[in-house]
């Protein structure tokens, strides 16, 4: 059963794109680091303006186990506190969505 981890985020008014999607980048190396594999989008229709980082993951004991290693790593702390203080962009929602078997 394959589990998905979405994080959306807008782009603050008036700042550098390029900000927010070099953090972007690098909060998704402390993610592969520990065995995921993150991909950033900008989202064509919809939430236009917002980006969006998703992951797969095998099950919900593969997302755990390697979402355990990420919020104890010193450098997604570290991370966190660049991220704010840049304040290049906000946070819409997060999402963890289960495939339903068809």
């Amino acid at each position: 059963m394959t589990v998905l981890c979405e994080w959306v985020f807008k782009i603050n008014p008036g700042t550098d794109p390029a900000i927010t999607i070099e953090s972007a980048k690098r909060a998704m190396a402390v993610w592969r680091k520990h065995g995921a594999n993150p991909r950033l989008y900008t989202v064509a229709f919809g939430e236009v303006g917002c980006m969006s980082v998703k992951t797969e993951f095998a099950g919900y004991a593969e997302y755990g186990r390697i979402h355990d290693l990420v919020a104890t790593d010193p450098d997604i702390r570290a991370w966190s506190t660049q991220n704010e203080r840049e304040g290049g962009s906000t946070w819409i929602r997060s999402n963890i969505l289960r495939e339903v078997p068809a």
